[in-house]
């Protein structure tokens, strides 16, 4: 018996030590992921992929309509007035746009006419800006006016007896968002002959 007692003393006294060593040792932060079967790199290997972000491109949609004044170089007590609008679309800095206007020479009826013509715009500081430059080339057709005598002998300013070639050179400015409503002025010269100053409201879409 006291034999017996001895032996399994001993035997406690071997096996505790060795429990002790393979007993729960704390974690150490960090350490799972380095002891990784290595699988795919992930965030924890230190790699960071970065994606760049590129600002897209939209085609946006114009409409404007408007109005203004006509003077003749040369006829200055004419002064006329023009009501119109235009549709077009805008791709980064360039517009391209198609008009249609009647004209009112003198500010009359008798003489007035229509007016039809496609424009492109450059735009030097984008359309990002709150205020936002512009030049603009175009090229159209005035049509012959509604002219008809009066009983009366009157005759009125007549600026388009038949259909004739435009051409126009414009500076001007808008005002407002890139998207949204905006108001736009500028100054035209149209075929050599007259200046046109105009004032439009316009939308872009998209």
């Amino acid at each position: 018996m006291k034999a017996s007692v001895i032996g399994l003393v001993g035997a406690l006294a071997l096996w505790a030590p060795r429990a002790w060593a393979e007993g729960p040792q704390p974690e150490v932060p960090g350490a799972g992921d380095a002891a990784g079967s290595g699988d795919a790199a992930g965030p924890s290997d230190g790699v960071v992929v970065v994606i760049p972000e590129v600002e897209p491109t939209h085609l946006q949609v114009l409409v404007e309509v408007g109005g203004g004044t006509l003077i003749a170089y040369d006829a200055a007590d004419e002064t006329g007035n023009a009501f119109g609008g235009l549709l077009g679309v805008r791709f980064d800095q360039w517009e391209v746009l198609f008009g249609g206007a009647v004209a009112l020479p003198d500010s009359r009826i008798q003489g007035r006419f229509g007016t039809l013509w496609a424009e492109g715009r450059y735009l030097p500081m984008g359309s990002s800006h709150l205020v936002t430059p512009h030049v603009a080339l175009g090229a159209g057709m005035s049509l012959q006016d509604a002219f008809t005598g009066s009983d009366t002998g009157f005759i009125p300013a007549r600026w388009s007896t038949g259909t004739n070639l435009l051409g126009m050179v414009a500076v001007g400015a808008r005002f407002g968002e890139q998207r949204g409503l905006y108001l736009g002025l500028d100054a035209r010269a149209w075929n050599l002959t007259q200046l046109g100053l105009s004032v439009v409201v316009g939308c872009a879409f998209l």
